[in-house]
């Protein structure tokens, strides 16, 4: 009961730090760009959420229901997924398994293109076709990383993969299937929350918008479940990354104090410090990076896509060549 209750506080851990990671990324860019932004911009996104619930929805009137539950749906599917993920114990209080995780983040773009159509607005069809574009190539790139997990380790379950890869950590520093897939992966975490330069988060522009088109149609209490749900699913993907890919315990590995006290806090330690470099890389990458064109965006994804089919292969010849 104990571990059940911890492993529901950590999801809903996640729930409440997602905001925050957002915050830690736009502070980081601030400072680079050399603009003067204290500490307390961190949390800008909290309050940027509390304005956006205190206000009533406004809905057009040609939108169905469909489009008034969309908001909803899109927080329970990512907000559930929260509850998937180990962050501080191995344990979850939902069991999934990497094929449950690609469709859940389709379906959730799926409801939300579906939602940009159904509002009528010119501009919302064109970013629910773009959405559906980039999914569509992450959907490829996740597919091919879950058939080379489940090659490695021979299982699809998230939990067993997360504890097989922390056990093995050394493997994935030195073994380049596992340094092909980490590649791909944070492609796929860049296309999944708008983060390659042609869809810019910060823009009404309408030829860089993807997902910004369709929440453009949304306000007040539906634009706060939507943004807070987008928030979740980037915290969601970039946990995902580094259990999977970064699993080197920073803390621990050098710990020789025992008890289980120490493990939590060598646990929150090892979380925070890889999170933080993570997110300044990621500010860094967005910071340098030029804009691309439209067409230009498939380059990514085929990349990601070329690097899991390398990792796959090289899995099945290493199988062959050991078993002869």
């Amino acid at each position: 009961m104990q571990i059940e209750l911890f492993a529901f506080a950590q999801g809903v851990l996640l729930l409440l730090l997602a905001p925050a990671m957002v915050g830690v990324v736009q502070y980081f860019k601030a400072r680079l760009q050399r603009r003067t932004r204290r500490l307390s911009f961190i949390g800008q996104p909290y309050r940027d959420l509390l304005k956006l619930l205190r206000k009533t929805a406004v809905r057009p009137q040609t939108a169905s229901r469909f489009f008034g539950i969309t908001p909803a749906l899109l927080f329970v599917t990512y907000g559930g997924l929260a509850f998937t993920i180990p962050i501080l114990q191995p344990e979850t209080f939902i069991a999934a398994d990497l094929i449950m995780i690609i469709y859940a983040l389709g379906l959730a773009r799926f409801v939300l293109s579906l939602a940009g159509l159904d509002a009528g607005a010119p501009l919302g069809g064109v970013g629910g076709s773009r959405e559906m574009f980039l999914h569509f190539i992450t959907e490829i790139c996740l597919f091919l990383i879950l058939a080379a997990l489940a090659l490695q380790w021979d299982t699809v379950n998230l939990e067993a993969l997360i504890t097989n890869q922390a056990n093995n950590w050394k493997l994935t520093f030195v073994q380049p299937q596992f340094l092909l897939m980490g590649l791909a992966f944070f492609i796929i975490v860049l296309f999944e929350n708008g983060r390659i330069p042609i869809d810019n988060p910060t823009t009404h522009l309408e030829l860089t918008m993807s997902h910004r088109a369709i929440t453009l149609e949304f306000a007040g209490f539906d634009l706060a479940l939507i943004e807070w749900a987008e928030m979740i699913k980037f915290a969601f993907l970039t946990t995902l990354f580094l259990d999977l890919f970064v699993p080197l315990s920073l803390v621990r590995t050098w710990s020789f104090l025992p008890g289980a006290g120490w493990h939590f806090v060598a646990t929150t330690i090892d979380y925070g410090l890889k999170l933080l470099f993570f997110l300044f890389i990621l500010a860094f990458w967005e910071m340098q990076r030029p804009k691309l064109r439209l067409r230009q965006v498939i380059r990514p994804g085929l990349m990601a896509i070329v690097f899991c089919l390398i990792a796959i292969v090289y899995i099945v010849a290493t199988v062959l060549s050991e078993s002869a």
